[in-house]
């Protein structure tokens, strides 16, 4: 018996709409639904009778498996279609994965009610028993915790929102995500560890007793040394980042369209690639002029186990920023060298006095550095 065509199709109707459907309905459907007969427009037209197979062109469309099964066309046809609507659900299940990911995440979550200053969380008659230097001091340490937050945020934002992104959608080659992204797994890695361990002293209290402990042990040794590796390498290729990122939105349709879709989702805050790089490269500039004015309003005397240690944490913190700014300048020196190397002509030599040459690949051999540009 022939399916009603309504119900057969109402599965297609319901996806239409937007409206719940299940895959073992398809599935069903595609198990029920065969080769159909055909009425036979003879006299007798109550009587049912198949196809016949006219031509040798009907046989050859058989379909062969591997095991010499033969499947007619119409069967192979569905066969193919099911699995079609098969992957169909399974990408929609791994974009469906991928947006509870970033909605459940706590750093990429909007945060409507977020406070922006310290005070407004206290009690007003708290505030007027404290000193205008100590609520100075808690507004610092909330700021600092807050910003290094939002930084992480960024971080994410470029992680999950972006690179992923471009990876699933625009389909870019590794190569180019490197180039995008650089160490931002180490990167997210790193940061978060610093947010949760201030987050954790944050929760100790409303009124934080201080946070210079927690900058030298993150700021210092292998931490530290991790710090000046991901920051060096990531403010280093800001260049390339923006140069990359402009000519594939060029020249990269898939890449354009994910951009501009990605400037709709509230979870990037209006931040695309470029600006995020920005934020970024100027976190490592901020540390010692939060930490600085954090320490103008710390008591030497009322804290001094933490003044000891925020005087430890701004000397790390300057350290840092002149390791990465050295890092900065030694890359820009050598893609100046380089390109003196691609300019000069590939015959071109010289002499020294003692009569050896210098030729135009010797620019590069045994790690040559240029020292002043």
């Amino acid at each position: 018996m022939m399916l009603n065509r309504p119900a057969q199709y109402a599965w297609v109707t319901r996806l239409l709409l937007h409206m719940p459907i299940q895959q073992a309905e398809v599935t069903d459907l595609f198990s029920t639904v065969g080769p159909q007969p055909r009425r036979n427009t003879g006299s007798n037209s109550s009587e049912l009778s198949l196809p016949k197979d006219r031509s040798s062109s009907n046989r050859s469309s058989y379909h062969d498996d591997e095991e010499g099964t033969r499947t007619p066309p119409h069967t192979a046809y569905l066969n193919n279609m099911k699995d079609v609507i098969s992957a169909s659900f399974e990408s929609l299940d791994e974009a469906t994965l991928d947006t509870a990911d970033l909605e459940s995440d706590p750093d990429l979550a909007l945060k409507p009610d977020e406070p922006e200053a310290w005070s407004v969380t206290m009690d007003k008659k708290v505030l007027k028993k404290m000193s205008k230097k100590e609520v100075k001091r808690q507004e610092n340490i909330f700021e600092l915790i807050q910003t290094e937050r939002n930084y992480l945020t960024t971080l994410k934002i470029m992680q999950k929102i972006f690179m992923r992104g471009l990876v699933r959608e625009a389909h870019c080659d590794q190569q180019t995500i490197e180039k995008l992204f650089p160490s931002i797994e180490e990167h997210v890695d790193y940061v978060s560890n610093f947010v949760g361990k201030l987050s954790d002293r944050q929760a100790e209290g409303k009124v934080v007793e201080g946070i210079g402990d927690v900058c030298v042990a993150h700021w210092s040794d292998t931490n530290g040394a991790n710090m000046k590796q991901v920051l060096g390498d990531f403010c280093c290729n800001q260049s390339e980042i923006i140069s990359v990122y402009k000519e594939m939105f060029k020249t990269d349709k898939k890449f354009n369209a994910f951009i501009k879709k990605c400037d709709k989702n509230p979870l990037t805050r209006r931040q695309g690639i470029p600006e995020c790089a920005l934020l970024v490269t100027q976190r490592v500039t901020k540390y010692p002029l939060m930490l600085q004015t954090l320490l103008d309003n710390s008591s030497k005397k009322e804290h001094e186990k933490d003044h000891a240690d925020l005087e430890k944490a701004l000397e790390l913190a300057k350290e840092i920023a002149k390791d990465v700014d050295d890092q900065v300048q030694a890359h820009e020196r050598k893609q100046i060298l380089l390109e003196i190397h691609e300019k000069m002509e590939p015959k071109s030599t010289t002499q020294f006095k003692e009569g050896r040459k210098f030729t135009r690949k010797d620019l590069l051999k045994r790690k040559r550095r240029l020292l002043y540009s």
